[in-house]
């Protein structure tokens, strides 16, 4: 049978930014239930730990669930902030012998009841914080390192039973970096004030906890990508042809591929062909033509692709993006499947919630300016922090132009008013970060009518520079909510939807298309020649781009270049290439400064000028206090063995080890640590840095060298960092280097820099004793699949070595013809041992002259300036005296 599924009607569905690509195997994993307590006919649960008493009794809420748990934490009250509920004695549990740590899951499921009259509170005096609930998995049994969840006592209904569930990843390695072998799952009851009364604190029932194991092998075994993207295209262009290819990963049998149906929104807008049925033998693979025709609408188009064969039926989801000519979307949001923006600057606070209108438009944001009143007269949405987003490389400032706009919906009942002023709204976009000068409209609160979605926008030209004069480089959109009176209450001041920022591109063909800045930032010197990638792209759609030379001008031209045969360059329509441009300044200091000029033909510019500059600094001088930072032991010696940072050997910077981090599905936050820092940890921290009372007030620096690679790296919307946390404590702790993703090169090392000093005090006011430091790595959105790495090698802190002293160097000179003497003073070390010497000439023609004669040879330092008194020497009657002061010894 032949078959072609074929729609061509196109409707039309709002843009939304892809993330992650997976790759479908319908082997269906199995899980095992290793614990459960349904407090009837199973009963895996102990009678409590610490302070929690749990007891069996009837369900005293009526739901028809049989007997439940009724957990007691103050009997008597005071004995223990904490009450647990875990398996009897000694509480763990073995894994089963197929589960995979590091790569099988684990689920821990619990119905939770709290009863209004329950000996918890959400607000205990003098605290500030309600008690909390929380679900606990130990990796054999070690409290450090364990999995958690939180919930807080104020965040459950009362008199309700809620289904809670903590899943996550079962470690591969304890804290102590054994294999996980056990686990010891705890209900956890947090009395943070520590004054329950007796009673009930909360019911429970129908615990679970289950972990997964691998699945039976699938024959046949049908693989295919689960999302089937054309990526991102032009309005005007298509139809589009692309594979999609099927592949039976079985051993033995054959897959029969017997059935293709499309649906979804925009099924029309795609097609599939292919002979029915598909017979492939184990470990053949086949590719079926997919188009997309998207009529010359733009949007986001979607379908679901289902296949039915004789193994499990499947599903690919397909996706066409099509933006409009000539256009670049920086930042785009909709609250449903497009995100872009943050959860809300200075007193804003955004969440998601349905559409109030009930206008079809799915999810928009909610905007509190008032949690609580009086914050900040100031609310902003913004991008995830920093907020600056790049002006592509193809956009001229102070020729192209941006447009900004949103959907807004004010309540009848906002918490903003009309009068005494009144509040605003207003859309910013701030140059190159800087607030002066930056672009701003304004909407007076009572021109916009209640109950009802706006449209607004701010349209203009891209300035050429910042209020500094310095080239456009970045933008810093912001929505901004101002409450006038600064007396906004808790709730709603406005919902938005459909955010969204673009700017212009030349319409030229070719169009040659590069940054008109290339920093190499500071450098050290020595550490030369350095290189950087210089980005080229031929935004053209038809025609090639020539690149035919390359020149220098600038104070350092000659310490610039490309390496020889790079040009002449051709450059393919919608293509980029990167350069590799060389900086080589030997052993100079300095700032360092040329452009580069780009001839090619270019539709309108046949020359492209890109400022390059570099600064390089002298070495710091310091003390290492990370060992093995270069991974030369060969393993992960001082360093926190776990699932998630691992030894390689294979993607290196120097040496032969590096260290490879892996996200977590589903974790915003990872992070690599110290085990064995030196000076030598705390006895009871092994990951925290000792720092000794020589040490406050210290300049530090920090570099470290990371690979993003192009295939199985994290997404451009990542970020990485270093943490200091001083005494460990997360509060008032500094952030370094903090670097998206996207700005860092693929498939090349990328080194990151910062400097500090240690402070005195730690954020709770006691001394600084300790500093931990934490690499993290930030999973924007929460969305990796798992696995996504990031390489890091030659980590380097340092704080700077015991400053020597001052060079030597009289400070005072003094004659005193009343006492007949003269006095000279000058910089000293505390006990150090000083010669003076005088002389009536500094070199003459008779060995007579120009001779030093010592004066005393025994003088030792007792201060940091030492005086030394010549008498006579007024009187002596020459016409002039030289003096000088030798350093004989240092004290030891």
């Amino acid at each position: 049978m032949f078959v072609k599924i074929s729609f061509k009607n196109m409707k039309k569905l709002l843009l939304f930014a892809l993330s992650g690509l997976a790759c479908l195997s319908f082997s269906t994993a199995q899980n095992i239930i290793i614990l459960e307590d349904d407090f009837d006919t199973t009963d895996g649960l102990g009678t409590g730990n610490n302070a929690g008493k749990t007891t069996t009794i009837e369900d005293p809420t009526g739901s028809g669930r049989g007997n439940i748990g009724s957990v007691n934490i103050g009997d008597p009250s005071g004995t223990s902030p904490w009450g647990e509920l875990r398996a009897p004695w000694p509480g763990s549990i073995d894994l089963p012998s197929e589960t995979v740590p590091g790569e099988d899951t684990f689920t821990m499921k619990v119905d939770l009841y709290i009863p209004s009259d329950t000996t918890f509170d959400t607000d205990p005096a003098d605290n500030g914080a309600p008690d909390r609930f929380n679900m606990i998995v130990r990796w054999n049994g070690i409290n450090q390192g364990a999995a958690n969840k939180k919930w807080e006592w104020d965040s459950l209904e009362a008199d309700t039973w809620h289904s809670l569930e903590f899943t996550g990843t079962i470690n591969a390695k304890d804290n102590e970096n054994e294999v996980t072998t056990s686990v010891i799952p705890i209900l956890s009851f947090y009395d943070r004030s520590n004054n329950a009364e007796v009673g009930v604190a909360a019911y429970i029932d129908n615990f679970v906890l289950e972990v997964s194991v691998p699945p039976e092998p699938d024959d046949p075994n049908l693989v295919v990508d689960s999302t089937f993207s054309f990526g991102d295209l032009e309005q005007g262009q298509g139809p589009y042809t692309k594979a999609l290819t099927l592949t039976n990963d079985g051993e033995d049998e054959i897959l029969e591929v017997t059935e293709l149906s499309l649906s979804g929104s925009n099924q029309e807008s795609f097609s599939i062909t292919a002979d029915l049925p598909l017979s492939l033998d184990p470990g053949e693979s086949v590719d079926l033509e997919v188009q997309f025709d998207p009529d010359g609408e733009i949007g986001l188009f979607e379908a679901v692709l289902e296949i039915n064969s004789n193994d499990d039926d499947v599903q690919v989801n397909f996706i066409g993006k099509v933006g409009e000519a000539n256009v670049i979307v920086l930042i785009e949001d909709n609250f449903d499947n497009i995100r872009g923006l943050g959860t809300g600057n200075n007193a804003g606070k955004l969440t998601i919630v349905p559409d109030p209108a009930d206008s079809g438009r799915g999810n928009v944001g909610s905007v509190n300016i008032g949690d609580p009143s009086g914050t900040s007269p100031w609310g902003e949405v913004r991008a995830p922090w920093p907020g600056s987003l790049d002006i592509p490389a193809e956009t001229v400032p102070g020729q192209e132009t941006f447009d900004m706009q949103v959907d807004l919906y004010i309540p009848s009942d906002t918490t903003f008013n009309s009068a005494d002023g009144p509040d605003r709204f207003n859309m910013i976009i701030r140059w190159n970060g800087i607030n002066q000068g930056a672009k701003n409209q304004k909407w007076e609160w009572d021109t916009l009518e209640a109950d009802k979605w706006h449209t607004l926008n701010m349209t203009g030209v891209l300035a050429d520079a910042d209020r500094d004069g310095n080239p456009l480089q970045t933008i810093i959109p912001i929505l901004s909510f101002y409450d006038k009176t600064n007396d906004a209450e808790p709730g709603v001041a406005a919902y938005i939807d459909n955010f969204k920022i673009k700017v212009t591109t030349p319409d030229e063909d070719p169009n040659l298309a590069v940054s008109a800045f290339l920093d190499y930032g500071e450098l050290t010197q020595g550490e030369g020649p350095f290189i950087r990638k210089m980005e080229i792209t031929n935004s053209g759609s038809t025609k090639d781009l020539n690149i035919s030379s390359a020149s220098f001008l600038g104070p350092n031209k000659e310490l610039f270049s490309f390496a020889e045969d790079t040009f002449p360059l051709k450059i393919a329509p919608n293509e980029t290439v990167n350069l590799d441009l060389i900086f080589d300044p030997g052993v100079s200091l300095g700032l360092f400064e040329a452009s580069v000029t780009l001839a090619s033909d270019d539709e309108t510019d046949s020359e492209v000028v890109i400022n390059v500059n570099g600064s390089v600094l002298a070495p710091f001088k310091g003390e290492e206090l990370v060992i093995n930072g270069d991974f030369e032991s060969g393993d992960l010696t001082a360093w926190r063995d776990n699932a998630r940072f691992n030894y390689t050997s294979e993607t290196v910077r120097s040496g032969e080890g590096a260290g490879e981090f892996n996200l977590s599905a589903g974790q915003q936050w990872g992070e690599a640590r110290l085990a064995a820092p030196s000076p030598p940890a705390l006895p009871d921290k092994p990951q925290e840095i000792e720092v000794t009372a020589d040490m406050i007030g210290k300049a530090y620096e920090y570099s470290a060298w990371y690979y993003r690679p192009s295939e199985g790296g994290m997404a451009p919307d990542d970020t990485i960092r270093m943490i200091l946390r001083w005494n460990g404590i997360s509060q008032g702790s500094r952030a370094h280097a903090i670097t998206k993703v996207g700005d860092i090169p693929v498939d090349t090392w990328f080194q990151v820099k910062a400097k500090g000093e240690i402070p005195e005090l730690a954020n709770d006011g006691e001394p600084v004793i300790s500093m931990l430091p934490i690499w993290s790595f930030q999973d924007v959105g929460s969305n990796s699949l798992g696995g996504e790495v990031m390489y890091i090698d030659d980590v380097s802190l340092k704080i700077s070595s015991p400053a020597g002293p001052d060079p030597l160097a009289i400070t005072s000179f003094e004659i005193d013809n009343d006492n007949d003497e003269i006095r000279l003073s000058w910089n000293a070390v505390l006990g150090a041992l000083y010669a003076v010497d005088r002389s009536t000439a500094l070199g003459g023609e008779n060995a007579n002259e120009g001779f030093w004669e010592e004066l005393d040879d025994s003088i030792i330092a007792e201060d940091e300036e030492s005086t030394f008194i010549d008498e006579g020497a007024a009187s002596l009657g020459e016409p002039r005296l030289f003096y000088r002061v030798r350093l004989i010894s240092l004290p030891e």
